[in-house]
């Protein structure tokens, strides 16, 4: 797998590990600590350790207000214009082999329960994963949530026709106990997908037997933590397990929409 291209990676595992341009690293990295400052109503200039104290002082409640929703966790307007600019270059697409990509927009519903938020704004969020709680989504295929997007949470899409990608990037405390989990060749299976309703939305889920039955096949990807992203079809089987490190986990995360 070394010596394979990042095309040929992506085609053949439904996952490839890419180094990520530092530029858009830093920018990520500066707007979530700005927005985690200004949610918790901290005085600017705080360290990152002090930040994230705070955080893990927060009541469940509280956190859940702040951070359960993805629409309480986009980046700015201004960070995801920047971001989506490097990641459509040539070089980017070059590696690839992509012909045209873009991220795409907010949904009507994100608008809705955040005003803030502008419906020309790009798609990118973060995840912030508290020590020992669960705050983590149980494993699923993004494929399955877009297949139930109504007019309202559906986003407003630079292309008609498209494959989707997602890429997923560790931002701080992630390691390889605590991040992001595949199961192997998923992306080329036959998987039974449930429906329920929680918190008011229907939402899938993948059958039990599926999940016991390929335990075995489910591996961690990232072997770089500080220069590496993941980029992945989204009909992989995915999921983080629960954050047993002693620091607060954030990634971040965004959808690839490849014109085709």
């Amino acid at each position: 797998m070394q010596n394979l291209s990042y095309h040929k990676k992506l085609s053949k595992f439904g996952f490839t590990n890419m180094i990520l341009p530092k530029e858009v690293k830093k920018i990520i990295h500066q707007n979530i600590f700005k927005i985690l400052q200004e949610k918790l109503n901290l005085e600017k200039n705080l360290t990152k350790n002090k930040i994230l104290n705070e955080i893990h002082k927060l009541p469940q409640k509280k956190f859940v207000s702040l951070f359960g929703s993805v629409s309480k966790r986009y980046l700015d307007k201004n960070a995801a214009s920047k971001i989506n600019k490097i990641i459509t270059s040539r070089k980017f697409k070059k590696d690839l082999k992509f012909k045209d990509v873009s991220l795409h927009y907010l949904s009507l519903e994100d608008i809705k329960i955040e005003p803030k938020l502008d419906i020309n704004q790009f798609c990118i969020f973060f995840r912030c994963v508290r020590y020992f709680k669960n705050d983590v989504a149980n494993p699923h295929r993004d494929c399955d949530f877009w297949s139930i997007l109504n007019k309202n949470n559906k986003p407003k899409l630079p292309f008609k026709k498209f494959k989707r990608f997602k890429i997923w990037i560790p931002i701080y405390g992630c390691n390889d106990k605590n991040s992001l989990r595949f199961y192997k060749y998923s992306h080329l299976m036959k998987i039974k997908v449930g429906y329920k309703k929680k918190d008011k939305a229907l939402k899938p889920f993948i059958k039990k037997d599926f999940l016991e039955n390929n335990k075995k096949n489910i591996f961690q990807p990232i072997q770089n933590f500080k220069n590496q992203c993941i980029i992945f079809d989204d009909k992989m089987v995915h999921f983080a397990p629960i954050n047993k490190s002693s620091s607060i986990r954030i990634s971040c995360e965004f959808t690839l929409l490849v014109k085709s």
